[in-house]
């Protein structure tokens, strides 16, 4: 499984990776620290015939935050058919329009973080659902 980690926060995306490894050994996490970053990642992807099985979209990044990431991001996968989780840590009230707006599931860091097999539960679902696993 191959996951683009969409995180600036260097401590929350190395917890993150290590707990998406210790679930998975196989799983291939790539993490960018921007907007831009993720965007070009996911081009990158597409133009080289790879994909990735699921984007985890933090909401707040250096060069956008809310819903500025959502639509770029759920349009940018699209083509793979990758699915975006959208996380936040505070901006919970967001969750229904992040929903409306294309991200395929939303989960706030504080649930991640004090149930991650909540977490790895939605991730197995979502990646199972379009067609991975």
């Amino acid at each position: 499984m191959r996951i683009l980690l969409v995180e600036d926060t260097e401590t929350c995306a190395e917890l993150t990776q290590r707990m998406l490894e210790e679930w998975d050994s196989t799983i291939e996490c790539v993490n960018v620290l921007s907007l831009k970053a993720a965007l070009d990642a996911l081009d990158t992807a597409h133009r080289l015939q790879q994909r990735f099985d699921l984007v985890l979209l933090d909401l707040t990044l250096v060069d956008t935050s809310g819903l500025g990431s959502i639509v770029p991001t759920v349009h940018a996968a699209q083509p793979m058919g990758t699915p975006v989780l959208a996380l936040s840590g505070a901006m919970l009230d967001l969750a229904p329009l992040v929903i409306q707006e294309g991200a395929a599931a939303f989960m706030s860091k504080d649930t991640a973080e004090k149930a991650p097999v909540q977490l790895w539960t939605l991730i197995q679902k979502l990646t199972a659902t379009h067609g991975r696993t």
